[in-house]
């Protein structure tokens, strides 16, 4: 178990590792086309460590939070041969989008190896039915397959729960495959909810599925300080859920690749679908998280075991790769659109001009990051 002094050690460094490997992204791309690289930082502020090797400088600065790969006219003109303004727009964009490209593959590889040291995979096929769900008495039997949910694809069993978190109550088209054949059928998702009673003796658990008691598991009341701050006390968590339970087969090479790819696809779409329920005003702008918040998720993972925290990395170089291609001025998106722009109308924008659209962008980012930075703190003291 990590104390405080650990958690923000392991959080430094989780935060190097996706910083350095996003630029080395914009790095290599750089040096593939023979860019000239000026200097290559993790962290910002003071250096307190640099070392020149060939044209390029080396540096670790004082504050562990994000770095740059600074090319020469990048954010200038200049007359070197071999500067990024004078490069194919081509070659310009695959070095932009490069940072990104390489945060995905990180967490595809993360994914790939907690896969691969597993031995079962849980999957969308119908194993069995939950007793007393709206799906006992459907026109689906063992051995279906769920393709989809609400309209949308279901390839692993994390979609399946994402969709299910979001369709609540409503019926909801879900299809399934059954011998190359696929049977649709509208369900009314079934209401699950755990109570959980914290006696003085014993630790209990009651498992509800639409009014109906399904379980009720107990265990003698752990000893420690955090279970003993809720004694007396009863909480309840609900979900919906299909009413079936999931077939569990052995893992296999094609299947270790197959989940681990589909995760990745499954945690980017957490983060656009994220994005649009914050917008619509469905999340409210309270849920957004700072540094201060990521940190002490980071700290919650590390407690409950590697393969948590390591899933919580995958997770957050994912969404850092993913909200870095958004349109967004100071972030990679936006000069990939600008690059677009140039190449369709064959006109540069002039340096000075693209320069005031980031630095706008930039004063939004850091405005976004303090009322996020608020946010943690609130959160904290309450």
């Amino acid at each position: 178990m990590l104390g405080s002094i650990g958690t923000i050690v392991t959080a430094i460094l989780v935060f190097a590792l996706m910083v350095a490997i996003h630029e080395f992204g914009h790095f290599g791309a750089a040096k593939l086309f023979k860019i000239r690289v000026n200097e290559f930082a993790i962290g910002m502020g003071p250096a307190i460590w640099k070392k020149r090797r060939g044209e390029t400088l080396y540096s670790l600065r004082a504050i562990p939070m994000g770095g740059f790969c600074q090319m020469e006219g990048e954010t200038e003109d200049s007359d070197d041969e071999r500067s990024f303004n004078k490069a194919a727009w081509y070659k310009r964009f695959v070095v932009v989008i490069a940072g990104a490209t390489l945060n995905i593959v990180l967490g595809f590889i993360i994914f790939l190896c907690i896969q691969a040291s597993t031995n079962t995979l849980t999957t969308t096929t119908i194993s069995d039915f939950t007793a007393n769900t709206n799906l006992v008495n459907s026109s689906f039997q063992k051995g279906d397959r769920i393709i989809s949910v609400g309209g949308s694809r279901v390839n692993i069993f994390e979609d399946l729960s994402f969709e299910l978190s979001r369709v609540s109550e409503n019926p909801v088209e879900v299809k399934a495959e059954r011998n190359g054949e696929i049977i649709t059928q509208i369900v009314t998702p079934s209401l699950q909810e755990v109570t959980y009673i914290y006696g003085e003796d014993e630790f209990i658990a009651i498992s509800t599925i639409n009014g109906v008691e399904d379980e009720r598991q107990s265990v003698d009341a752990p000893d420690s300080d955090e279970y003993r701050a809720l004694v007396g006390t009863t909480q309840t968590q609900s979900r919906y859920i299909l009413g079936f339970v999931p077939e569990v087969q052995k893992q296999t090479f094609t299947g270790v690749i197959k989940n681990a790819f589909y995760l990745t696809l499954y945690n980017i779409k957490i983060v656009y679908v994220s994005l649009y329920e914050l917008i619509r005003g469905a999340v409210p702008a309270s849920q957004i998280s700072g540094p201060i918040g990521i940190i002490n998720v980071i700290g919650q993972a590390s407690r409950i075991n590697l393969e948590a925290l390591f899933n919580l990395i995958a997770l957050l170089t994912v969404n850092l790769g993913v909200m870095n291609l958004l349109p967004i001025p100071a972030l990679d998106g936006c000069k990939l659109w600008i690059i677009l722009a140039e190449a369709i109308t064959h006109r540069k924008l002039k340096p000075e001009h693209e320069g005031i659209i980031q630095l706008a962008g930039f004063a939004l980012l850091i405005a976004l990051m303090l009322f996020a930075t608020y946010n943690d703190i609130i959160r904290i003291f309450s």
